[in-house]
């Protein structure tokens, strides 16, 4: 597909984007030094469950992605705002926003009978479909997401045709990796869904060595469909992403280091997870 082509795609999803950017909620919580008031490390602590159980689940780590955006966008609105005073509140959001977003992405369904037994009798099945009636109006049923992977879906038909279809499969493979690694962390909430693609894609042809020309002939493909690079903003961003996948910074990149740089201690999802999803 040309360049040209991809315009139209770019600026559609470009407007979602904009349009569903979250606020960085964490400053609007009334009293950040409450007891159980919800945090980053809250947050990243229950977006690594959502993975945890999407695993269980064989879905895809994408639908991670799109529910935390229902609840980022949730805390930045009036409505959501009260949840950030309490932990509870918190993680009966998340959960309620997984079980949406398995709806809208997932082929499979997660009984919600089982999501209400994963809480440990924290919550009921009322609770958790009372919070999606709230998430679905706070969102006004918009439940698009414009996720990192879309972007990267995108932009990876912006490479040049020099780039082989085998190291495009790899570009593609590393880039997910890193887009799956800033999920758990707010400050990567706060950044557009294509500045986090086009920087972990950007990495990736660092790491498998494209030549200088294919780069530059990728970026000028990125700007001629509508996104504006900026080296200033790209490569601090850039850096962000690569410290996640890589704390030496003398090396890029090392397949040897895990997928996470620190993994929380959160409750695992029960292996009964695994019969609820069909």
């Amino acid at each position: 597909m040309v360049v040209q082509d991809l315009s139209d795609r770019f600026k559609v999803l470009s407007h979602q984007e904009t349009f569903y950017q979250c606020k960085d909620y964490l400053k609007l919580r009334k009293d950040a030094t409450l007891k159980h008031s919800v945090d980053e490390t809250c947050r990243y602590t229950m977006a690594d469950w959502c993975y945890q159980v999407l695993d269980y689940c064989n879905a895809s780590e994408e639908t991670a992605s799109v529910a935390m955006s229902y609840v980022d966008r949730f805390l930045s609105t009036k409505q959501g705002s009260f949840v950030l005073n309490d932990e509870k509140w918190f993680q009966l959001l998340v959960m309620s926003s997984l079980q949406l977003a398995i709806k809208v992405q997932e082929s499979k369904k997660l009984e919600i009978d089982i999501l209400a037994e994963l809480s440990r009798g924290m919550f009921s099945v009322e609770d958790i479909t009372l919070m999606e009636k709230a998430l679905l109006s706070a969102l006004s049923w918009r439940l698009c997401s414009a996720t990192p992977y879309v972007f990267l879906d995108l932009f990876l038909e912006l490479l040049p045709t020099s780039i082989s279809n085998s190291t495009k499969l790899s570009l593609r493979k590393l880039s997910k990796k890193q887009i799956y690694l800033t999920l758990p962390h707010y400050t990567f909430a706060l950044q557009k869904s294509s500045a986090i693609a086009c920087a972990a894609l950007l990495n990736s042809m660092d790491e498998f060595r494209c030549s200088l020309e294919d780069i530059k002939v990728f970026r000028s493909h990125v700007n001629c469909v509508g996104f504006k690079y900026s080296d200033e903003i790209c490569l601090s961003l850039r850096k962000e992403v690569h410290a996640l996948i890589n704390p030496r910074p003398n090396e890029f990149y090392n397949d040897s280091v895990p997928c996470s740089e620190s993994r929380k201690d959160c409750t695992s999802a029960p292996i009964r997870v695994r019969q609820a999803c069909r």
